[in-house]
């Protein structure tokens, strides 16, 4: 279904409530305290108030209308530690190693 150019997937059994509650959440942006909640292309995110800004991708399995204050911190703070934790690691960074552009496998002469 679309409207206003928002789009929500519905089903037969949906009624007019829960459409209009599905693109309402879809379309709109939410603050709580200093978590500002967001739907984007690729689906809901968190930001923090403070700089620097990190995007902290918002589960798809919590109601994206009742999350609390202290859910919002709790998520917040767990996806900056997954983001930390997936950024570091010996594979990570540097012109050498596994992940890097160091000197590749052919050294052939000639």
């Amino acid at each position: 279904m679309e409207w206003n150019g928002q789009t929500a997937s519905c089903q037969a059994t949906d009624t007019f409530e829960i459409i209009q509650q599905k693109l309402q959440t879809k379309s709109s942006q939410r603050t709580i305290g200093a978590y500002t909640l967001r739907v984007g292309p690729y689906g809901p995110y968190m930001i923090h108030g403070k700089a620097p800004k990190t995007f902290v991708k918002f589960p798809s399995t919590l109601n994206f209308g009742t999350v609390t204050e202290s859910e919002c911190e709790a998520i917040y703070k767990e996806g900056v530690q997954q983001q930390q934790t997936n950024r570091s690691g010996p594979f990570r960074g540097g012109r050498g190693g596994r992940g890097g552009r160091g000197r590749g496998t052919f050294r052939g002469r000639g």
